[in-house]
C-alpha cells in the first residue's frame, strides 16, 4: 500500500506492479506491430497483407487446437457457438482491414494507433454493460485515461 501521499509515491506505486509491467510490454508490442503493418502495407496491398496473416495464423492455430482436443470436442464448440464464430471473423475481418487502409492512406500512424486501441474501452464497457463484469476504480480511470488520450490525440490534429 501506499505510504505517502506524494506524487512520487502514486507513480512508485502503479510503475511497481506486475500487471503495469505487462501494460507496458502491451504497449510496447502494439507500437512494434502497428509500425510492421504500416510499413508493410507501403508495399503490399492490405488486402493482400490481411489474408496472408490469416493464412499463416490459421496454420499455427489449426496445430494447436488439433493437438489439444479432440474432433468431438472441436465439432461440439463449433456446433455450439458458430454463430458467435462467424461474427467475430466477420466484425474482425473489417475492423483489421479499416485499420491496415488508414494506414496506406499517410493518415498518421499515431492516430490509428491511439483511436485503435479504443477497442480496450468497448470491450471493458460492454464487459461490464453485457457480462456484469465489475468496473472498479482502477479500471474505470484505465479507461477514462484512455478514452482523455484518444481526445487529445483528435484535437493534437
Amino acid at each position: 500500500r501506499l505510504k505517502s501521499t506524494s506524487g512520487r509515491g502514486v507513480v512508485r506505486l502503479l510503475l511497481s506492479g506486475q500487471a503495469t509491467a505487462f501494460a507496458l510490454l502491451c504497449g510496447l508490442a502494439a507500437a512494434g506491430y502497428s509500425l510492421w503493418e504500416k510499413r508493410s502495407v507501403q508495399t503490399v496491398e492490405p488486402f493482400t497483407y490481411f489474408y496472408s496473416y490469416t493464412v499463416l495464423v490459421a496454420i499455427a492455430y489449426v496445430a494447436f487446437v488439433a493437438r489439444r482436443f479432440t474432433s468431438a470436442e472441436i465439432k461440439a464448440e463449433w456446433r455450439a457457438k458458430w454463430w458467435a464464430v462467424v461474427q467475430v471473423g466477420f466484425l474482425n475481418t473489417i475492423a483489421y482491414l479499416l485499420v491496415l487502409y488508414a494506414f496506406r492512406s499517410g493518415v498518421q500512424s499515431s492516430y490509428v494507433v491511439a483511436l485503435r486501441q479504443l477497442s480496450v474501452a468497448v470491450g471493458a464497457f460492454l464487459g461490464w454493460r453485457l457480462l456484469h463484469e465489475t468496473m472498479g476504480p482502477p479500471k474505470r480511470l484505465g479507461i477514462t485515461l484512455l478514452l482523455t488520450g484518444s481526445v487529445l490525440v483528435a484535437l493534437a490534429r
